[in-house]
């Protein structure tokens, strides 16, 4: 291999499997279930101080909203045929400030009145979960 000297795989005393791969020019990316780090070098790794490191978050983010019921099919299938023209900027704006790398929404099948976070008005709204693949630091 052009650019990895070695792989392996480890068990850690607090119960987590980690894989190892060391990079010819001896930096250590180590990777668990929710994380991958790049580690300076091995030695890097077992002193283990709180510093900050390039890591890519594996795991999968969850963001909750009240989201007003006339707003669900614009924001899953794009449609906004139902939407007048004083909704639409509004919309894209909540769209435009959510977290990126979304998976896709889960909606709830209950809806209740509360404050709707598109417009800031109180509606007959569904809780709206957006998932998100993780993020790079």
């Amino acid at each position: 291999m052009k650019f990895i000297k070695t792989m392996s795989t480890q068990y850690q005393s607090g119960g987590e499997w980690l894989d190892f791969i060391t990079l010819n020019d001896g930096r250590v990316l180590v990777i668990n279930d929710d994380f991958m780090v790049l580690f300076a070098n091995e030695d890097d790794f077992m002193e283990g101080d709180n510093i900050d490191r390039p890591t890519i978050d594996l795991g999968v983010q969850q963001f909750t909203y009240d989201i007003a019921e006339h707003w669900v099919c614009a924001i899953e299938y794009g449609d906004y045929t139902a939407l007048d023209d004083d909704e639409i900027p509004m919309l894209n704006e909540f769209l435009d400030n959510l977290p990126r790398n979304a998976l896709g929404w889960d909606w709830s099948e209950e809806g209740r009145f509360t404050h709707d976070e598109v417009s800031g008005l109180m509606a007959q709204c569904v809780e709206g979960k957006l998932y998100i693949q993780g993020h790079i630091r």
